[in-house]
């Protein structure tokens, strides 16, 4: 079997029993979002200069689940971190809604 990654297993801890994310929780959602990030930076895809992420490298096929993470910063790098945080959730709640 293989290892998830954290982001993957916190996202598996943070669903209900009916397999949703609860839209009232906004602080584990931004955990969440949080989490996509700093794996990222772990696997050296996105870089941080102290202020602002940018891609520096290609997305691996495996981390495909964090496509969404790094298209943001792709698009609008360099970008604060905060940013990104803030984007992801909002979207992240708006498909949680409407889902």
């Amino acid at each position: 079997m293989k290892n998830l990654s954290t982001t993957q297993q916190y996202f598996l801890c943070i669903l209900k029993k009916n397999g949703k994310i609860s839209s009232l929780e906004m602080e584990k959602t931004t955990c969440l979002a949080a989490s996509a990030v700093v794996e990222l930076l772990m696997e050296d895809v996105l870089a941080f200069d102290g202020k602002k992420l940018s891609v520096q490298a290609p997305l691996p096929e495996e981390k495909s689940y964090l496509r969404q993470v790094y298209d943001v910063v792709e698009k609008k790098q360099p970008v604060k971190f905060e940013n990104v945080i803030e984007y992801f959730c909002s979207t992240l709640q708006i498909n949680i809604s409407t889902g």
